[in-house]
């Protein structure tokens, strides 16, 4: 059975827990005593970070509408067709349908950050112009692939997708391929694919966007050629050793990559000084002070109130995880945060 559309729903939302908005701030329990209450006023709203996230996921959003697979939306785009005609939808209904998730997505940034009404309507114009452009261009690209070339980003998203890329190619039930996973076998052997058939369907996306990298002069031609080898060496090590998909590791490293991105923020919402406004917070931290200098808290005590903050975002994904799991996660956030406060910014 292949991987249901409920599934992509569900695991998106698993992205949004580590890179959106939910992921930044924290829900306030003003009645629970056992927990600390925030009552900081809420960050400044980067509208320019959200559009470009945000479109950096439309052409995965389209293939979810579409119930399309992701890499069919992408070939399709490499040989010019626009996303409306990628997707075989009508315009109108693509249109309305991304309008519908940007408005749900937009209105969880706003639980925790604030803008002035002239700003979000200059904003939510810009995005609807923004996905009307999108579903119109032949051959559309993202924001997060335009411009210099990025082999990190480009094969770290695919190796992110490639239980889910595995599973459309199978017959077999994604939550079967992740349980035995869980048990040790490699991801070839879970999705019951061979091996070398298996490597090469997942490679090709990523052999053609280095394609594209070296046509549109991002990536010279040597180094094209070398991205491609590492590529499937990596692809082929992901897919043929067991324990490659150690969820208690990828959750680690992906949870501490995005909220290391958010500490300033995070410092801010945790620190009780009514006079420290953000913006002057961040202009200091641009400057080359540390958050430890900035916010007058010494560095053990600003790391319990940030890891604080953090619990109520990682409790979801570590629910499942033994007692020695997550003592040695806490340990590795706590001296991830430490490092991060005492550092000046780069």
């Amino acid at each position: 059975m292949k991987i249901k559309k409920p599934w992509m729903a569900a695991i998106l939302s698993m992205a949004l827990l580590f890179n959106g908005a939910a992921a930044l701030t924290p829900t306030t329990f003003a009645d629970d005593e056992d927990l600390p209450i925030f009552t900081k006023v809420k960050a400044p709203f980067d509208g320019q970070r959200f559009m470009t996230d945000w479109l950096g996921r439309i052409i995965i959003h389209t293939a979810a509408i579409a119930d399309k697979d992701y890499i069919d939306i992408q070939d399709a785009l490499q040989a010019g067709q626009t996303l409306t005609q990628a997707s075989g939808l009508n315009g109108a209904f693509l249109d309305g349908q991304l309008q519908g998730i940007l408005a749900a997505d937009l209105n969880l940034y706003l639980q925790n950050y604030t803008a002035t009404p002239e700003y979000l309507a200059n904003l939510k114009a810009d995005l609807n112009n923004a996905i009307q452009k999108a579903i119109s261009t032949p051959g559309y690209i993202t924001p997060g692939t335009k411009g210099q070339f990025n082999y990190k980003a480009l094969i770290d998203f695919h190796i992110n997708q490639l239980k889910i890329n595995a599973a459309y190619l199978s017959e077999e039930d994604y939550i079967d391929i992740n349980d035995r996973l869980l048990q040790g076998s490699t991801l070839a052997q879970a999705a019951s694919l061979n091996e070398n058939e298996l490597l090469e369907a997942l490679l090709r996306p990523i052999l053609q966007e280095i394609d594209i990298a070296v046509k549109q002069g991002q990536l010279a031609s040597i180094d094209g050629s070398k991205f491609k080898d590492q590529a499937r060496v990596t692809i082929f090590s992901a897919i043929s050793t067991p324990g490659s998909f150690d969820i208690t590791k990828a959750v680690t490293k992906t949870f501490l990559q995005t909220r290391l991105n958010s500490i300033l923020t995070d410092a801010y919402l945790v620190t009780n000084n009514e006079d420290l406004e953000f913006m002057d917070m961040k202009s200091s931290y641009k400057n080359g002070a540390s958050l430890t200098q900035i916010t007058g808290i010494p560095a053990m005590e600003l790391t319990t109130k940030i890891m604080e903050l953090w619990k109520y975002d990682w409790k979801a994904a570590t629910s499942s995880w033994t007692a020695e799991e997550l003592s040695a996660f806490e340990q590795q956030a706590s001296q991830a945060i430490q490092t991060a406060i005492t550092a000046a910014s780069k």
